[in-house]
């Protein structure tokens, strides 16, 4: 009996919370609408820091010890009033370790140095939306344009890798404004850049074709 009314009254709260929503959320929507005095389109720059676990792991960790890096880039953004952002970005990758390869499964290291760059040039649309007067949350896709180069001593250059692919990324994020004129944003990118991995060396011997992976990103926004 006890166990019935307390569903009872879960109920009744969930209905009320319900009712509630369906109440509030029109004028919720009209107070996160843009004020008039936001401009009709606003262009700005941004400082971009990401930390990116790559998804080709076995062939990363294999060649730098870890499968994960840090990314340093910029770009800028146009968001027009009605919520729809357009943006331009690259960053770079860079790092050394060694060339290794692969027997039964296992990598081995070779102790030859070897240096990869990795620069994703990105194009990015989407929609966002405004939560508080300083709040905005936003989410978006695009595709890219990624280079990717390999050096390493004792190398010839057939040996050395100087590949330039398409990419294709989706982003999700969170941005505050702590003046009229900057802010920070904190943002998730799930990318995926194939075609240049997997055609010999470790990726090949792992079956690794990805060049992409998951990312968190602070970016620090200059203009309104």
């Amino acid at each position: 009996m006890q166990r019935w009314v307390r569903t009872q009254r879960l109920g009744m709260v969930l209905a009320g919370c319900l009712l509630a929503g369906l109440v509030i959320t029109p004028a919720a929507v009209a107070q996160t609408s843009a004020s008039p005095d936001t401009p009709l389109i606003s262009a700005r720059g941004f400082f971009d820091y990401g930390y990116e676990s790559f998804a080709a792991k076995q062939s990363f960790t294999a060649v730098f010890g870890q499968s994960t890096g840090s990314l340093l880039g910029g770009g800028a953004q146009v968001v027009f009033r009605n919520g729809i952002y357009v943006e331009i970005g690259a960053s770079r990758f860079k790092k050394t370790g060694q060339r290794a390869y692969v027997y039964n499964g296992t990598s081995y290291g070779l102790g030859i140095p070897l240096t990869a760059t990795l620069v994703p040039l990105e194009v990015t649309a989407g929609y966002r939306y405004r939560v508080s007067p300083r709040i905005v949350v936003y989410g978006g896709g695009g595709i890219g344009s990624t280079s990717y180069k390999e050096t390493s001593q004792f190398a010839t250059a057939s040996e050395n890798v100087d590949k330039r692919t398409t990419s294709y990324q989706v982003k999700a994020g969170g941005e505050y404004r702590i003046a009229e004129w900057f802010g920070v944003a904190g943002e998730f990118e799930y990318s995926r850049v194939p075609n240049i991995l997997g055609t010999s060396g470790v990726s090949q011997a792992y079956g690794e074709n990805n060049l992409g992976g998951t990312s968190l990103h602070i970016k620090f926004i200059v203009g309104r």
